[in-house]
């Protein structure tokens, strides 16, 4: 994380320029950011700028991103589960793990091309393989007065090109009281993980990643829950029944909490200690050496100074738990680590979302502006033939949450301009 070792101090007409005018009677000691010294318009008229900064606002449809949504959601009232807060948070998500025109439904593979097809359908059917080896679910009758809940295929391609296909179920269909009850599961926090990375700098730990495979199935149910038979893989002579899920499936609302618990089980197990402070991550002292495990849903980070230690946890937990063993971390949650072991320094940075970012809005070839806005540029109330919208309303959303997103893990310098 990089932060300015400069302050730069605005000019009188930059103060009155940027700054609201009861603001402008304090003396304040925070920085103001950086403004670029010339106009980057030019000499362009305020409406033609604005007019550029609108452009195509009428046409954007109310969910932009191309990227398909991992977790299902209720679009009449908005109830997304415990992972994410609204739409735009999922959309911020989707941009942050790929990006690409990808099939939204089960109908949009039948509409690629046969290789297409082919890569998808093996996709969709490790995913069926995992249900069967987890003994998800067994096809059994609906019961009278009970209503099943709706599932759905979702489609995503990771950062490593591997075609992931997933069958969630509909959380908007649960029924609070008979579904489920408690939904909350803890992870780990970012300033957590930020001060174990400053640690890890400093005393030259080791840092492994691994990625638990289906997570979610292993959490055990206690609610009796019928769900629907996915898409393309409906059994034959037993297009009636229904799935009666034994163990959590993605997208119910008490699937993350069933696996948090089974997770909190084998650590104990494996004689980790959780941390009061922050319950996503667990740590373990065998003599002079600490060994800490930091934990987001199904993303995990071992360290610690002794590297055999680290790989001898690492390797049991493994074992306990079907796991992708992604080596020397160099990614987490989106952010992008850099390390230099000879100068003790740990970079984190979100390059590749930026860029995915500047794509989704259309900004590549953009010009830098002044900071908040060009010179010159008035802001205007919407007249009535220029009425917001549902779609302009959700487009607003995304373009301040995806800056959020960046603000709030790596750059906090732009935090003044969002």
């Amino acid at each position: 994380m990089l932060f300015p070792t400069h302050q730069h101090h605005p000019t009188r007409d930059e103060q009155s320029t940027f700054r609201p005018v009861a603001e402008q009677r304090r003396s304040s000691h925070v920085p103001m950011p950086r403004i670029l010294p010339d106009n980057a318009h030019g000499n362009r008229p305020a409406i033609e700028i604005e007019r550029d900064m609108t452009r195509d606002l009428d046409t954007i449809q109310e969910e932009p991103t191309s990227t398909v949504d991992v977790t299902p959601t209720n679009e009449k009232d908005g109830d997304l589960g415990q992972m994410y807060s609204s739409k735009w948070m999922r959309q911020l998500f989707n941009m942050a793990v790929g990006s690409g025109s990808l099939p939204k439904h089960y109908r949009d593979i039948l509409k690629l091309s046969k290789q297409e097809q082919n890569l998808w359908m093996i996709a969709m059917q490790e995913e069926i393989k995992s249900l069967s080896d987890c003994n998800v679910w067994t096809l059994v009758d609906l019961p009278k007065g009970r209503k099943s809940v709706k599932g759905r295929w979702v489609f995503a391609v990771k950062s490593d090109s591997h075609k992931k296909a997933r069958f969630v179920a509909k959380e908007f269909t649960q029924v609070f009281g008979i579904d489920y009850e408690e939904t909350f599961s803890p992870v780990a926090r970012f300033e957590t993980f930020c001060l174990l990375i400053a640690l890890a700098a400093l005393h030259d730990w080791k840092i492994k990643a691994l990625d638990v495979k289906t997570a979610f199935l292993f959490g055990e149910l206690d609610e009796e829950i019928y769900l629907e038979q996915p898409k393309g893989f409906v059994v034959k002579g037993q297009e009636n029944k229904v799935c009666r899920l034994r163990k959590a499936i993605y997208g119910l609302k008490q699937a993350a909490l069933q696996w948090n618990k089974q997770l909190h089980k084998s650590l104990l197990e494996m004689e980790f200690l959780r941390c009061k402070s922050d319950p996503g991550t667990y740590f373990k002292i065998i003599g002079e050496d600490l060994i800490v495990l930091l934990i987001y849903v199904d993303d995990a980070l071992f360290m610690g100074s002794n590297k055999a230690q680290v790989l001898a946890h690492k390797s049991q937990f493994m074992k306990r738990w079907e796991s992708r063993d992604l080596g020397q971390a160099t990614e987490y949650l989106g952010m992008r680590i850099t390390r230099d072991h000879k100068k003790r320094v740990i970079t984190l940075d979100q390059t590749r979302y930026a860029e995915k970012v500047v794509k989704q809005f259309g900004q590549e070839n953009c010009k830098p502006v002044t900071v908040p806005p060009p010179t010159g540029y008035n802001l205007r109330p919407n007249s009535n033939q220029d009425e917001s919208n549902t779609a302009l309303c959700s487009h607003y959303q995304l373009v301040i949450g995806s800056l959020l997103y960046i603000m709030l893990d790596t750059r906090p310098d732009i935090a003044f301009a969002v």
